[in-house]
């Protein structure tokens, strides 16, 4: 990934440490929820990524261009319904959220 490919106005960053037996749906609920952000208005680019020495720890990174669409994104029932499901059955640990304005 080059770094003019990272340009945003707003980057959010996230991170998911999940319970080891539930890697592989978590990876298929992240692969939905990714893709339903890059079709929401505002969302400029988004990767996933699985961190290699921790088989369970998950990085998020998303554009967008203005926070009020990352809150309008997060706001989307189906996103809510989401969120509170990543919690209940699949975060081992409370998920790790920054937002980061003018990056880089």
């Amino acid at each position: 990934m080059e770094q003019e490919a990272l340009k945003a106005p707003i980057v959010s960053f996230l991170q998911f440490i999940i319970h080891p037996d539930k890697v592989e749906p978590f990876e298929k609920f992240l692969e939905r929820i990714t893709r339903e952000a890059l079709e929401f208005p505002g969302c400029l680019w988004a990767y996933s990524f699985k961190a290699e020495d921790l088989s369970a720890n998950y990085i998020v990174l998303s554009g967008w261009t203005d926070s009020i669409r990352i809150q309008e994104f997060e706001e989307v029932p189906r996103h809510v319904r989401a969120a509170r499901m990543g919690e209940e059955e699949f975060f081992a640990q409370p998920m790790i959220m920054r937002r980061y304005k003018n990056f880089p």
